[in-house]
């Protein structure tokens, strides 16, 4: 017989075995989920009698739909607990299968929002830009860019981050009055690249002297309140991933579907009171943005605003406390009251008319760093924020870890300060830097928080001190973590010394009775047989007494 056909039969009798072909597949392997969305992961086996099941902890944060031939995790309501490796286990007659599933969940906010100050962009005046976005993760994925026209002008952001471990990214461009002329387009471009795929917002502004002319004219022929659009942009995208072509810090030509060129846009004057118009369109807040507070907290000022009010902040430290203030100069509004706002929450409220208000911290400006805002309630709304920025106070989610060799070993330290950490590194002690590259480690860095993965733990290698490292723009932060490897017996041990005490014990008793016995036993004899024998002696004299009486 030929030996091709032999192949061919010899395969045939191995796929009528029972044992499928391709064994376990799981599907999709990488999938991406955007944060509260849902997806399903299935998982199966071909094979009759076969087992498929969904292992490790991760599997809690999803149900479970368990068949004979596969299994399907749901994911409900993605949040970033949810992301990680997710591992599918299978066993066929005798034969055991394991594949995984890595998933990654993403935030891209609906809306980019750019903001100018003063609210009109002049040709030949300097101006002050804001643009900023909510709600993004992962934030090692995002990059922000400034274009000039087609010209990269600046790509660095601050971010921090909220309870939900999701990001909000602030950006301020400072240009010169040579650098604003009629025309000229200013742009900010923000990607989010997770995986293969990158989302893209982009939200433009346009310098233009006729929405200038426009208004001073409204305000001059009109006793009520010209509605002139202001220099300030909210672009909505479709949420769907755009994977641009080349480098995304690229230039590209402006997108007219996108740009608001708001300084053409003028409506009829109105007869109400004459005030400073909403800087957002539809809404009743309108953002002044102020200079980012260095490390040392001290406030800068953003450029004259002419006929729009500007906030002065400052943040000074005094008997261990943090006093924040801020100061609206002329013209003064209708001021109502204030109010003091981080992270959402409102700290402070008062219904004082003035304008200054202050806010205090007991504390270090290490134990209160991030953004705070300053609202005066006018018509409209005005804000100011000021921004205590320090070091990274990096901490260690455990200081000491315990692991049983063979396994995976996972240390993982935070950053809760602000801004978010740049970069950061993982040291041994005795050893130096560690790197992905290096086949037992694996670090995963995301923001404020990384995770140091160590394969196949090792008594002695990896036992020991470990340090992470997280560096910013104002300096670096380091934590300890305190590794010990147990050996896969350190759980027999216990049971092994109940043991040896109960040998101990036996062995004890047995050796006391052993040595009591020939001491004791001799004694019973000799007391025993002496009563008898005076007892036989006794009747055989009363016997003989008995037979010469008669």
């Amino acid at each position: 017989m030929e030996p091709a056909p032999v192949l061919l039969l010899l395969g045939s009798l191995w796929g009528c075995s029972g044992r499928p072909a391709d064994r376990l597949v799981v599907t999709p392997r990488e999938p991406l989920v955007p944060f509260g969305g849902s997806t399903e992961l299935n998982c199966s086996l071909a094979c009759a009698g076969g087992k498929v099941e969904w292992r490790g902890l991760d599997t809690a944060l999803g149900t479970i739909s368990s068949f004979s031939t596969h299994s399907i995790l749901h994911i409900r309501h993605a949040t970033v607990a949810t992301e990680g490796m997710k591992i599918c286990q299978g066993s066929c007659q005798g034969q055991h299968y394991q594949k995984t599933a890595t998933l990654k969940v993403y935030a891209l906010p609906d809306t980019l929002r750019l903001e100018a100050a003063p609210h009109i962009l002049r040709p030949g005046h300097p101006a002050r830009l804001n643009c900023s976005a909510m709600h993004l993760y992962p934030i090692d994925g995002v990059a922000l860019t400034w274009y000039r026209g087609h010209q990269v002008v600046k790509t660095d952001f601050d971010s921090d981050d909220d309870d939900e471990e999701l990001y909000k990214i602030v950006s301020i461009l400072s240009v010169d009055g040579t650098e604003v002329s009629e025309g000229v387009e200013f742009r900010c471009e923000v990607t989010l690249q997770v995986g293969q795929k990158t989302f893209t917002k982009v939200a433009s502004l346009v310098a233009s002297a006729e929405a200038v002319t426009e208004q001073l004219e409204a305000e001059v022929t009109s006793t009520g309140r010209p509605s002139t659009a202001r220099p300030v942009a909210i672009t909505t995208l479709p949420p769907g991933p755009s994977v641009p072509e080349g480098d995304p810090t690229t230039a590209r030509e402006p997108n007219t579907g996108t740009i608001l060129d708001l300084a053409a846009v003028t409506n009829p004057p109105s007869t109400e009171p004459s005030v400073p118009q909403d800087l957002i369109a539809g809404s009743p807040t309108a953002r002044v943005p102020t200079s980012t507070l260095p490390g040392s907290g001290r406030a800068g000022t953003g450029p004259s605003a002419g006929t729009s009010p500007e906030i002065t902040t400052h943040v000074s430290e005094s008997s261990g406390k943090l006093i924040l203030s801020c100061n609206m100069s002329a013209p003064h509004l209708t001021i109502t009251g204030h109010k003091w706002i981080h992270r959402e929450k409102i700290l402070e409220q008062d219904e004082n008319p003035g304008a200054f208000t202050s806010y205090t911290i007991d504390g270090k400006k290490e134990e209160h760093s991030g953004v705070y805002e300053c609202v005066f309630e006018a018509n409209p709304q005005i804000k100011g924020q000021v921004n205590i920025s320090v070091a990274p106070q990096v901490t260690a989610y455990k200081k000491s870890e315990h692991g049983n060799e063979g396994d995976m070993g996972v240390l993982t330290c935070k950053n809760p300060s602000f801004p978010a950490v740049i970069s950061w590194s993982w040291h041994k002690s005795g050893h130096g830097l560690l790197e992905n590259s290096s086949g037992r480690y694996i670090i995963k860095s995301s923001g404020n928080k990384t995770e140091l993965r160590i394969l196949k733990l090792d008594i002695e290698q990896d036992t020991g001190d470990y340090f992470c490292n997280g560096t910013n723009s104002y300096g670096s932060g380091d934590a300890t973590v305190n590794l010990r490897v147990r050996s896969r017996l350190a759980a027999l041990w216990p049971f092994l010394g109940i043991v040896a005490e109960v040998l101990v014990l036996v062995t004890i008793i047995f050796i006391y009775e052993k040595r009591r016995k020939p001491d004791e036993v001799p004694d019973d004899d000799d007391g025993g047989s002496a009563p008898l024998k005076s007892n036989a002696t006794n009747h055989k004299d009363k016997n003989v007494r008995q037979r010469n009486a008669n």
